[in-house]
């Protein structure tokens, strides 16, 4: 289990932990902010004739699905119920199209439906990780852990690095394979939790959120961000990129 000591310097005494809150109007709250996610449906009933029902269903920053769910207290099946709701979505498109209009007319067309499943738990430990690992999805846990007036969220683990499964590029064919190979090494080494997203002919990486992009095109550019934007850099050799390593650092530090 991940712990985490919190100290106020100000008062000069240490944050308690406390066994347990309602999280889930925390994690509600917060969702845009510190997970830039937009909450499109709530508790919502995939099938009128049973109880099945998403406890949260979004889009991040770069139009993904997100299936939101939590599980506190002790294991449970909650995993394998937001495998079967990525699923869902995937062999009911059109449906979720709709949603997805209703939610803001237009959007539809431009939405990734390969979902990730985002879990929220008070306690993750090594059978988890285990678990979730051999599963050909992108699972992430989000370890809530709760305080005297405070909360912490700090990702545990997740299912896989790198997901190529919505690129439409073969990136063995790129002309420049060796040097998007350096890139994607060095981002994905800064942490275990950098995942790599292939979307169309773009790499997203990310931890919780978004820090790079990566576009494939006649020529390797790379979006960093800096600050609350993304700058773009140019990358057409491994000494173009060395030289804004401290600013591909920077970057994913203030993520």
């Amino acid at each position: 289990m991940s712990d985490i000591k919190l100290y106020d310097f100000k008062n000069n005494k240490i944050i308690k932990k406390i066994n347990s809150i309602d999280a889930k109007p925390i994690i509600e709250n917060s969702l845009k902010e510190l997970f830039h996610i937009d909450l499109v449906a709530k508790d919502y009933l995939i099938d009128n004739n049973s109880n099945d029902a998403i406890s949260y269903l979004g889009i991040d920053e770069n139009m993904q699905v997100v299936v939101i769910e939590y599980r506190f207290g002790r294991f449970t099946s909650l995993t394998k119920k937001g495998l079967y709701y990525i699923d869902y979505i995937k062999d009911h498109i059109s449906r979720f199209k709709m949603l997805f209009n209703d939610y803001k007319e237009g959007i539809a067309n431009n939405i990734n439906y390969n979902a990730r499943l985002l879990i929220f738990c008070d306690d993750a430990n090594a059978y988890d990780h285990y678990a979730i690992k051999q599963l050909p999805y992108t699972i992430e846990l989000i370890q809530v852990h709760s305080y005297v007036d405070k909360v912490a969220f700090e990702k545990v683990y997740q299912s896989r690095n790198v997901d190529h499964v919505s690129l439409s590029i073969n990136l063995k064919n790129f002309a420049n394979h060796d040097l998007y190979k350096y890139v994607s090494d060095y981002l994905l080494s800064l942490g275990d939790e950098v995942i790599e997203t292939g979307v169309s002919n773009y790499l997203i990486y990310r931890k919780i959120n978004t820090f790079a992009y990566l576009l494939i095109g006649n020529e390797l550019t790379l979006k960093l961000l800096v600050g609350d934007n993304f700058k773009t850099y140019e990358i057409n050799s491994i000494d173009d990129f060395d030289k804004i390593s401290l600013v591909v650092e920077d970057s994913y530090a203030k993520c």
